[in-house]
């Protein structure tokens, strides 16, 4: 019963991950740290189990304090451990990309002076151009009143084109990253409920 209960609990938490990841407007940078989040998320439940506090655990928490003769299993903590591992080795290459997103979150953090541009090729292909960019886009105050006001695809849109070249390219490669398949599927749908209109049609 108990294994029941820790499955389901980590089951409720991963349907709640995947309709996270679904939904229009989002983009990779949005989709990785909620993906990073989670895997955190795992990493406090293997050291809830293992303190046996299970406070991230209410109902199998109020169960034990029901039946106090309930055996807890410690191969729990290994199948966590697999599960954390597996996410680990899935994402592993948006875990190299990550300072490219935090670059398209706030291009005002980047500190070029003492990391250089960390953005790897091809997303970049004048490395010396993005990095003097970067040194100018922290003094234009004009852009950081609106990157206070905006989400980041609305900030990026503000952005002249003109003046940062560079960053507007790399923004864009970033941005258009195929980050789920939300669009397509949802594409799909509406060709088939389309195509099923005109077949109505035809037959009537």
């Amino acid at each position: 019963m108990q294994d029941q209960m820790l499955l389901t609990h980590i089951i409720n938490h991963l349907q709640t991950l995947n309709l996270t990841l679904q939904g229009k407007n989002k983009i990779v940078s949005d989709l990785t740290q909620t993906i990073f989040s989670f895997q955190s998320t795992i990493r406090v439940f293997q050291s809830d189990i293992l303190s046996r506090n299970f406070i991230h655990f209410p109902n199998f928490s109020r169960r034990l304090n029901t039946f106090l003769d309930i055996e807890i299993k410690d191969h729990k903590l290994e199948e966590y451990k697999v599960l954390l591992d597996n996410f680990l080795a899935r994402f592993d290459d948006l875990r190299k990309l990550k300072p490219c997103f935090a670059f398209l979150a706030n291009s005002f953090m980047v500190d070029v002076v003492n990391d250089g541009c960390r953005i790897p090729e091809p997303l970049v292909t004048e490395s010396s151009a993005v990095e003097m960019e970067l040194m100018e886009l922290p003094e234009d105050l004009g852009l950081q009143m609106i990157h206070k006001s905006q989400s980041t695809t609305e900030f990026w849109k503000q952005v002249p084109g003109i003046k940062y070249p560079e960053l507007k390219k790399t923004r864009v490669r970033l941005i258009s990253m195929f980050s789920t398949k939300y669009c397509c599927e949802s594409l799909y749908s509406v060709m088939e409920f389309v195509q099923s209109l005109q077949t109505n049609t035809c037959r009537s």
